[in-house]
C-alpha cells in the first residue's frame, strides 16, 4: 500500500491541512507542538477509528472551537489500484473507493 495524500479539516490542532507524500520514505520533522503526533494519530484515526464510535479518544479530537467532527480523506494506490478512503466523524460516514 502506498499513501500519496492526506486531507485532515478540523482534526486536532489542523482546521484545514493537505499533505502529499512522494515515493519512497517521507520523513515528517518539526519543532514541538507543530503536528507530528497528530499527523499519526489521525493515520490511525483513518485506519481502524469507527466513525460512530463515542470513545473519548475521538471526541477529543475535534480542533478546539470547532462543531460537529472531523474529516480524514486519504488518497493512494493499494494492490496496483488507485483508492480514495474519506471518513467523515461529523455525519458518521465511510466511504472507500478502490479501483474503477
Amino acid at each position: 500500500m502506498k499513501i500519496t495524500a492526506i486531507t485532515l479539516r478540523r482534526f486536532r490542532r489542523f482546521r484545514q491541512v493537505n499533505i502529499s507524500l512522494d515515493e519512497g520514505i517521507n520523513v515528517v520533522k518539526g519543532p514541538n507542538e507543530s503536528g507530528k503526533s497528530t499527523l499519526v494519530q489521525a493515520l490511525l484515526a483513518a485506519f481502524f477509528w469507527k466513525v460512530d464510535a463515542t470513545r473519548k479518544e475521538v471526541r477529543d479530537s475535534l480542533t478546539w472551537g470547532e462543531q460537529g467532527g472531523f474529516v480524514i480523506e486519504m488518497e493512494g494506490e493499494a494492490s496496483g489500484l488507485p483508492f480514495q478512503l474519506v471518513k467523515d466523524f461529523s455525519t458518521k460516514r465511510a466511504s472507500l473507493v478502490w479501483g474503477d
